[in-house]
């Protein structure tokens, strides 16, 4: 077949519908990329085998160069949700739990850089630590004193309430805190309303790596220390050297690439996790069976595409804005965590700020800032309409969204919602 053709991809292909689809409808139009987990034993005629597992992202870059306009065929992810029960192939995963409930996880072993590029960034200045003074918004709140532990704040409307919990994004991982506060909260809750989520599945994923995956590095030949204006190249060295970071670690990155790279090098140095306070909260509400979901699901996709497209010149300034962040978190971040950990208003705000790199793109890339505007309008519905029933809802939100200028707070409050909150601390 001629190198050249038009690629189609068949997962699964060694088993019984992926032979067949094989050898009676694509061996002989197009060139046949089969993807197995091991290497099979009867190889279908007219592919070319790739040992790959599409639930490991490192394994996908490892194994597959984009090619022209590849076709994904996922023959046993569609054979499970039509047929249930065991696989087709053993290759492809085990018998006893049906490969498509793990690939269609939302979260977990979806390739990291599909979600970094849209969702981290598009949810990035609410999550993030940075250098700018952060404008804080000024609700009329009445101040009550707290327990010790995370901030919480108390809004009320008629005989409904909702208590928000807000989050840093980023704690030390066994950062101490206090759970019991929330699991008193949780006792007759009818739902917990949580952060909004990607909308991507596996095969999605691994599509857009497939046909977008070139555009995350510079052409052949080039390393991004030589492309980069000799300042930022400088500043940028520093930097990673301050997170322990060689120049090969970059090397082949676009500037886009590298900011976000940046991002999770320092949450490394720091031992951050973002799991938390999630993943206690998700384990209350089983405990306690109190439903929670997230308050929308935003296709993120097409967000990922547009950045893709963001010109070599633009994406050196945002990475100039994410050696900013970097800066700012290594010094800031812990500190910030710490003061949410305790409830410690005053300086919580002092060390917690909202991303340059995350303004950067939201200013040059229209799709990102729309899902940045829809978080904070979509959680402000969310509250809204909780407060429309009875009885006691928990919120979860990031401390940005809800206490910026215009941010959830401010536009409750002009719903003519009660809000209490804790007093901030005179220093």
């Amino acid at each position: 077949m001629d190198q050249a053709a038009e690629i189609e991809i068949v997962t699964g292909s060694s088993g019984f519908i992926g032979l067949t689809l094989v050898k009676k409808r694509l061996a002989q139009r197009y060139r046949v990329l089969g993807f197995d987990r091991k290497v099979p034993p009867h190889r279908p005629p007219g592919a070319e085998c790739i040992c790959i597992d599409l639930t490991d992202p490192p394994n996908i870059e490892a194994a597959v160069e984009p090619g022209p306009n590849p076709q994904l065929h996922p023959v046993h992810h569609k054979f499970q949700r039509i047929g249930g029960g065991a696989l087709e192939s053993s290759e492809i995963g085990h018998r006893s739990r049906p490969s498509w409930q793990r690939m269609n996880r939302p979260r977990g072993r979806l390739p990291r850089r599909v979600i970094a590029l849209a969702w981290a960034l598009a949810v990035l200045p609410l999550a993030a630590h940075a250098q700018e003074q952060q404008n804080w918004g000024a609700p009329e709140i009445v101040e009550v004193q707290a327990r010790p532990g995370p901030a919480v704040w108390h809004l009320t409307r008629g005989d409904s309430e909702v208590w928000i919990l807000g989050t840093v994004s980023g704690i030390p991982s066994g950062l101490e805190w206090n759970k019991d506060y929330l699991a008193e909260l949780l006792d007759g809750a009818r739902a917990i309303l949580m952060p909004p989520r990607p909308s991507i599945g596996l095969f999605e994923g691994a599509w857009f790596l497939l046909t977008n995956g070139s555009k995350l590095s510079l052409p052949r030949g080039q390393a991004l220390d030589a492309v980069l204006p000799a300042e930022l190249d400088v500043r940028f060295a520093a930097t990673r050297e301050r997170l322990g970071q060689n120049q090969g670690h970059y090397r082949t990155d676009t500037p886009l690439r590298a900011a976000l790279r940046l991002e999770d090098d320092v949450q490394v140095k720091l031992n951050l996790t973002r799991d938390e306070p999630s993943d206690t909260i998700r384990k209350l509400a089983r405990d306690k069976r109190v439903p929670l979901a997230p308050i929308a699901r935003y296709e993120v996709a097409d967000a990922a595409k547009d950045m893709l497209k963001l010109p070599p010149a633009e994406q050196q300034i945002c990475l100039s804005e994410s050696v900013e962040d970097a800066n700012w978190e290594l010094s800031h971040a812990a500190l910030a965590a710490q003061a949410w950990a305790v409830g410690d208003l005053t300086a919580l705000k002092a060390n917690y700020g909202e991303a340059r790199l995350a303004h950067c793109v939201i200013a040059a890339v229209q799709s990102v800032a729309d899902i940045s505007e829809r978080d904070v309008a979509d959680y402000t519905a969310a509250i809204n309409d909780a407060l429309s029933k009875p009885g006691k809802t928990i919120a979860v939100i990031e401390i940005g969204p809800l206490l910026r200028k215009n941010g959830v707070l401010q536009r409750l409050e002009a719903l003519h919602v009660t809000i209490e909150g804790p007093a901030e601390q005179s220093r």
